[in-house]
Order: C-alpha cells, then structure tokens, then sequence
C-alpha cells in the first residue's frame, strides 16, 4: 500500500512538473451581436439575459483568436452591472478555450476562469481579469485588458 501511494505521488509530481504555466496579457476588441433582453421582477431588479458577443484577442506576442461569449447581469443603476457568463476561444488551428466571467458591479477589474478546452488546452486551469479600457460612441464596442495564468496539462 505504501509503495502504491509513492508511486502515486511521483506521479502526480512529474505530472505537475510537465505543466506549462504561461502568462497570458492580451487587449481584446469586443461588439455585441445581440443585445440582452431587459426582465423587470415583481421587486424592481431587471434581469439583463441573453445578451452576446464577440471579439478579437490579440495577445501582446501579436498571436489573434476570436472569442464568442454570453452573458446574464443584473442592471444597476450606474451601467457597472452585476453578472456573469462564459466565453469560447477560437484559435486558428481550431483548439477551443473555455472561461467562465463574473463582474461584481463594483467598476473594477472582472474575473475569468478556465473551465475547460480541447486540444493544446484539454485539461488546462487558471484565470486572471479583464479591465475595461474604453467604449465605442455606437454604445455596441468595447476594448478591454486582460492577464492571467493558464496551465496545460
């Protein structure tokens, strides 16, 4: 039993020692495809649901994928709204990234983490957040920063 154990350790240390960390920092241009429908509650909260969008990720090495997302918030009353989603990362070589996203409303940076990929990121952890940089006048676009860690398998 001991030397089970041991083995599994070692294991699962030469396991982690194959993982690649990789610092991710990125600017992404993002549109909204499809506004999200605004829900009044009986208490006065309006649910904004079914809302898209999609953007270009270009990391700061120049690398570009596409990210397509969707999202459900609740509406405040000074357009930093509460909510969360998740993304799907499209890279060229068709390896799919997924991140779940949560704002707390507060103004300040958002939060993602992966929750899962195919490919070069079958099995990958990590998250980091997303800082809101500037607005297009057509109320739809927005820039925004984003960094984080990843780890492959």
């Amino acid at each position: 039993m001991i030397r089970l154990f041991a083995a599994l350790c070692a294991l699962m240390f030469a396991s982690t020692m194959l993982a690649d960390t990789i610092d991710t920092s990125a600017t992404i241009y993002n549109t909204i495809t499809e506004m999200p429908t605004e829900i009044q509650l009986p208490g006065g909260a309006v649910v904004l649901g079914g809302g898209y969008s999609q953007g270009v990720i270009v990391q700061d090495d120049g690398a570009q994928s596409m990210q397509y997302c969707a999202n459900t918030g609740v509406k405040q009353d000074d357009d930093n709204n509460l909510g969360a989603g998740h993304c799907t990362v499209v890279y060229d070589n068709g390896d799919l990234l997924w991140v779940s996203f949560h704002s707390d409303g507060s103004g300040g940076p958002s939060t993602w983490t992966v929750i899962g990929g195919t490919g070069e990121w079958e099995g990958a952890t990590g998250g980091g957040t997303t800082t809101f940089v500037s607005a297009r006048g057509d109320g739809r676009s927005w820039t925004a920063t984003s960094k984080g860690k990843i780890k492959t398998k």
